[in-house]
């Protein structure tokens, strides 16, 4: 087999009475690590920064979806926007001949407008600090390499 691995058993040979410094050198020899370190790192950092993106990801849609429901400035700017564009369809549409159908119908055209205008809102918000939108050079496997 291997020169080394026969000249530590010749050692061993010649030198029972080391029985414990001979099998740490066989183990070590045996279970010695057989991948570049530097590839366990890099998987490492890699994996964080996966880990890292999804969860920053997951902490913007959480502030975005509390904006929704809880803030009362949010709010109103949705209906003011929804009703604006509800009023800017109506005018442009031609009138319905029934009052409780278009009732019906600009309450639910107004619901959908709605849902519209608080997703293009949610889009353009502006969060800082730890919700932010994340982005890659947020990342540690980006500042890993911009050092």
């Amino acid at each position: 087999s291997n020169k080394d691995e026969r000249a530590e058993y010749d050692y061993y040979l010649k030198h029972p009475e080391e029985a414990f410094y001979n099998k740490m050198r066989f183990y070590r020899r045996r279970y010695a690590p057989k991948t570049d370190a530097r590839l366990v790192v890099f998987g490492f950092i890699a994996f964080v920064s996966v880990v890292q993106y999804f969860v920053k990801k997951r902490q913007h849609k959480m502030a975005v979806n509390y904006f929704k429901t809880y803030d009362k400035k949010f709010r109103l700017r949705v209906k003011e926007m929804a009703t604006e564009r509800l009023e800017q369809a109506n005018l442009n549409g031609a009138s319905m001949k029934n009052k409780k159908k278009a009732k019906k119908s600009s309450k639910e055209v107004l619901a959908k407008l709605e849902a519209e205008v608080t997703e293009e809102l949610a889009r353009n918000i502006d969060i800082e600090g730890g919700y932010k939108n994340p982005t890659f050079r947020d990342l540690l496997f980006c500042k890993v390499v911009i050092l």
